[in-house]
């Protein structure tokens, strides 16, 4: 063998170690990608499920801030009645105090208190108030 033959054999050689290489480099590359795309797609995923979850929480703020209000609405158009119908009670008591032989008249008015309280129709405390 002479040293052409050595010198081709160890170029070849040289070759084919550089090609394994390269063939191990892309393969670990491309494994690296692979792994980096599985990343990427679980992040995306769990950015997606956690805009889902902070639309849920919005949606659920908005309906609770509206169910409120309109229990305030409804709170104060009770307790406007309420005031409206302790009003005329008191009124229908002053009128009384102004005729004379009014005690039948207060008892009717005192019994009509009482079942506007029975039923809601005024507060407990103008109920107080009145009696």
């Amino acid at each position: 063998m002479n040293n052409s033959d050595l010198v081709e054999k160890r170029i070849k050689r040289c070759m084919e170690s550089s090609a394994r290489s390269v063939a191990a480099s892309a393969k670990s590359i491309s494994a690296a990608m692979s792994q980096s795309q599985v990343a990427m797609r679980a992040q995306s995923d769990a950015v997606a499920q956690l805009a889902r979850e902070a639309d849920e929480a919005r949606e659920k703020a908005v309906a609770l801030n509206q169910k409120l209000r309109a229990e305030a609405a409804q709170s104060a158009a009770v307790a406007q009645a309420q005031d409206l119908a302790a009003a005329a009670f008191f009124r229908q008591l002053d009128s009384v105090k102004q005729l004379s032989g009014g005690l039948q008249e207060l008892q009717r008015i005192q019994s009509q208190v009482q079942h506007a309280k029975n039923n809601g129709d005024i507060s407990q405390q103008d109920y107080l108030a009145l009696i």
